[in-house]
C-alpha cells in the first residue's frame, strides 16, 4: 500500500515538473507520441536549455527520462505501460485528434496545447494496478 502511495505521489510531482518545464517553452523543436524537445529556460541562470522528454523500453515497460541541453538527468517516471503519451494541437480548443505525430517542421510553430497522458502499473508487477493521469498544458508563449 505504501508504494502505490509513493508512486502516486511521485507521478504527480512528475507531471508538474514536466507541465511547468513545456508551458514556459519558447520554441518546440521536435514533437513525438513518445518524445518532446523543447528551447525553454529550466534553471535559475538567464540562459535558455534544450529540454527533451523522451520513453525508453524497460522490461516490458517503458520510463520517461529527462534531459538537459543533451545530458540526461535521470528517469521521471518508471512503469508506464503504453509509448503514446504526447499529443499536440495547435487550437486552445481541444478537438477530437490532435496533429499527426511526428509533428513536421513546418506545424512545430503551430503548437498551442499539449496533452499528456500516462497509464502506470502501480505495483510495478504487472499486476494490473494502473494509474492514468492526464494533463493539459497551454503553452504560455505560444497564445
Amino acid at each position: 500500500v505504501i508504494n502505490i502511495a509513493k508512486s502516486e505521489i511521485d507521478s504527480r510531482l512528475a507531471i508538474y515538473r514536466i507541465s511547468r518545464d513545456i508551458r514556459e517553452a519558447t520554441s518546440i523543436i521536435s514533437a513525438e507520441d513518445d518524445r518532446v524537445s523543447f528551447i525553454s529556460n529550466v534553471d535559475p541562470d538567464d540562459s535558455y536549455e534544450e529540454v527533451s522528454y523522451s520513453l525508453e523500453s524497460d522490461n516490458g515497460y517503458y520510463n520517461l527520462v529527462r534531459s538537459v541541453d543533451g545530458g540526461v538527468e535521470g528517469t521521471i517516471i518508471t512503469h508506464l505501460i503504453d509509448s503514446d503519451i504526447f499529443m499536440y494541437y495547435s487550437e486552445i480548443q481541444i478537438p477530437e485528434d490532435g496533429l499527426s505525430t511526428p509533428v513536421t517542421a513546418g506545424e512545430l510553430g503551430d503548437i498551442k496545447l499539449i496533452k499528456i497522458n500516462v497509464s502506470i502499473d502501480q505495483s510495478g508487477s504487472q499486476s494490473l494496478r494502473t494509474m492514468d493521469l492526464d494533463t493539459i498544458i497551454v503553452l504560455r508563449n505560444k497564445i
